[in-house]
């Protein structure tokens, strides 16, 4: 029923999604977005302009809270691939996901959506990967040291390019990460959470 509705009341909008590449039928609340800021701005949004205009971050106090340059990407893929405008507990499901395993979770490996509209759930503050994983590691054990000359690969936590100046630390398998903490401090969350090299998994200690 709500397919039939959508594409009867938002005729003009579920055609623009699916010109922006949406693979399924569109939520009623993600027409409604698409047609809020056509009514603002005059025209139809591309992806980004879309999620930027809807998509407001947490508070501080959140603990589902993700950076905005990693929600973005999140949140186009979750309304190219389910169509729908994802709440915070699943853009920090996809994160730690991808962030873990090196690409986006299926539909059916997200522990908490599992016959759930997506669009409806709300914020909730388990954190259930991160408490039940620690390694105790630190990046201190390792050595550091600021960069001479450019690095021909980038950082594979931020993929920033390494560069003469900035400050990186080498892991006991001789890949290097960015560990300036005004930069990128991925890699020091990894380490702790995980006794592995990201890129190669050779373990750390």
């Amino acid at each position: 029923m709500d397919i039939i509705i959508t594409n009867l009341l938002f005729l003009e909008e579920v055609h623009h999604l699916r010109h922006l590449g949406v693979q399924v039928p569109p939520s009623i609340l993600l027409c409604n977005i698409v047609r809020n800021f056509r009514m603002t701005y005059g025209t139809f949004p591309d992806l980004e302009s879309l999620v930027m205009s809807h998509y407001n971050p947490c508070s501080d106090t959140c603990e589902n809270q993700v950076p905005m340059s990693e929600a973005i990407p999140i949140l186009i893929h979750g309304i190219l691939t389910y169509g729908v405008f994802m709440p915070c507990s699943i853009i920090y499901q996809f994160f730690v996901f991808q962030f873990t395993e090196g690409r986006y979770p299926r539909f059916d490996e997200l522990h908490q959506s599992n016959g759930v509209d997506l669009t409806a759930m709300m914020h909730n503050n388990v954190d259930e990967y991160w408490s039940k994983q620690d390694s105790g590691i630190t990046i201190d054990r390792f050595p550091k040291r600021v960069m001479e000359k450019d690095h021909e690969d980038p950082c594979a936590i931020c993929q920033e390019p390494i560069v003469s100046g900035d400050t990186i630390v080498t892991l006991p398998c001789h890949h290097v990460f960015h560990c300036d903490e005004d930069k990128c401090h991925g890699i020091q969350e990894w380490v702790r959470k995980v006794n592995a090299c990201p890129l190669c998994k050779k373990q750390l200690v």
